[in-house]
């Protein structure tokens, strides 16, 4: 019998836009976008009510305490993570989905730049690292 999946809202704040992605521990991304912050709230209710989700999870850093306030409470327990070193797996992951073409496919990934925002991977980066640690016990 094949188990199900545990599924994830991870949450990466700011103070005008947030990254909000729907993961399960398989490493399956079902959803990722970048919400302003006004319209952050309630995109995160939206997403429990449309996914299976068991966690919330929330990065420490920027916008992290007002974040907390303004989703209190949900419907599913809510955990702060640490955000340190997701925006470079954001860009591991961005680039993993959108790989360089032409000559920027000869370039190092690290010298390259994403042309937009890299808040949803980072939020799919926190699910990532949460469910690693998990593993690691």
């Amino acid at each position: 019998m094949k188990a199900v999946p545990v599924t994830v809202l991870a949450i990466d704040p700011g103070r005008e836009k947030w990254g909000l992605a729907v993961v399960e521990d398989t490493g399956a991304c079902l959803h990722r976008e970048v919400a302003s912050d006004s319209e952050a709230p309630d995109q995160v209710k939206d997403l429990l009510a449309s996914y299976p989700v068991s966690e919330s999870l929330l990065g420490d850093r920027t916008g992290s305490g007002a974040a907390r306030q303004r989703l209190d409470p949900l419907p599913v327990p809510l955990r702060v993570v640490p955000e340190h070193g997701t925006t470079l797996l954001a860009r591991e992951l961005y680039w993993r989905d959108h790989p360089p073409s032409g000559w920027r496919r000869l370039l190092p990934r690290g010298l390259l730049v994403p042309p937009g925002p890299l808040d949803g991977y980072a939020a799919e980066a926190l699910a990532l690292r949460y469910f690693q640690l998990l593993k690691e016990g």
